[in-house]
């Protein structure tokens, strides 16, 4: 396994990172080069949006919708109106959340 430097400057075009690639989409407003983990199946995210601090970005969001689902045509999106940090577990929010896992798993991939 190829070793890397922890410091991006020093690394050269042929190590490989295993683990992350780098997009130069500019979906992160944090770090000049946006790193993402390649994840090799369709993506349903959903969070509530009744809760103090969001623990995702925008841009998380954005390449979900406008890069995954492109490629599989079903990954999603979904802001569950009214949960929590737990709304998943929350009984207001449990039909819905359960239609859309549901709806999920029967999508057909491209």
């Amino acid at each position: 396994m190829p070793k890397l430097s922890n410091d991006e400057g020093t690394r050269d075009d042929s190590e490989l990172d295993s683990l992350a690639y780098r997009e130069r989409r500019g979906f992160s407003p944090l770090i000049s080069e946006s790193f993402f983990f390649p994840i090799p199946i369709p993506i349903l995210f959903m969070y509530g949006d009744n809760k103090y601090a969001m623990q995702h970005s925008p841009q998380w969001c954005e390449y979900i919708t406008s890069v995954k689902r492109v490629e599989d045509g079903i990954s999603n999106v979904i802001k569950i109106e009214g949960g929590g940090h737990w709304f998943f577990a929350e009984p207001n929010c449990s039909r819905e959340v359960s239609k859309h896992v549901v709806d999920f798993i029967k999508a057909p991939t491209k």
